[in-house]
């Protein structure tokens, strides 16, 4: 049987590991969309002469990097969802060693004028 240390310690090694696998696409598609960038603005101006054929580079440049766009935003959220669920895992580490320092201490949501507020832990 699998103990929680194993359990979060191995949620912590694959979400890292995806993690870093996104990141790394990342940086891929930061690097797609310069490219295409630069390549439609270079079309663009070696067709300048053939009107009809600049117009079709430029929508399909646009295009094709308006949809880089979209992919890196949506990469960029799954890149949160996985650090934040990396920290998580950790933090539940720390507290099954009995390390609470890290966690909120709940005194915002103390209620001076309620007579069990100081009594729930």
């Amino acid at each position: 049987m699998q103990t929680l240390q194993d359990f979060y310690t191995q949620n912590v090694q694959n979400y890292l590991d995806r993690y870093h696998h996104i990141r790394k696409r990342q940086r891929i598609v930061s690097l797609s969309r310069i490219l295409i960038f630069i390549g439609t603005v270079l079309t663009i101006y070696l067709l300048s002469e053939q009107v009809e054929w600049a117009v079709v580079a430029s929508v399909l440049g646009m295009g094709l990097f308006l949809f880089f766009v979209r992919y890196y935003e949506d990469l960029k959220t799954k890149s949160r969802l996985f650090y934040a669920l990396v920290q998580i895992n950790k933090t539940e580490l720390r507290v099954l060693q009995h390390d609470f320092d890290t966690l909120p201490s709940g005194d915002g949501v103390l209620d001076a004028q309620h007579e069990y507020s100081h009594d729930i832990d």
